[in-house]
């Protein structure tokens, strides 16, 4: 299965999270979904609930994210946000 790794930062601290199969996020435009493969872009987020999963898991972890901007490469995915989620 392809994964990517999740890279999320914040002013005071920053987290990875690897192996992950699907992001979810609130962007300005709407809902995005990130899967493996994903073309690259750079979108706005706003404050909502985001989804994950990773490799490892069978549930989608929820969190909060108070918005930011996320740019997709292609094994990378980084939000950087004014407070870090808890994933």
């Amino acid at each position: 299965m392809n994964t990517f790794l999740l890279e999320l930062a914040a002013p005071d601290r920053s987290r990875r999270v690897e192996n992950v199969t699907f992001l979810d996020v609130p962007a300005t435009d709407g809902r995005t979904t990130i899967l493996p493969g994903h073309q690259p872009i750079i979108c706005a987020l706003i404050a909502g609930k985001g989804k994950l999963r990773t490799k490892d898991s069978e549930v989608d972890q929820e969190f909060d994210i108070g918005g930011g901007v996320m740019t997709v490469a292609p094994n990378t995915v980084r939000i950087v946000t004014r407070t870090l989620p808890e994933v």
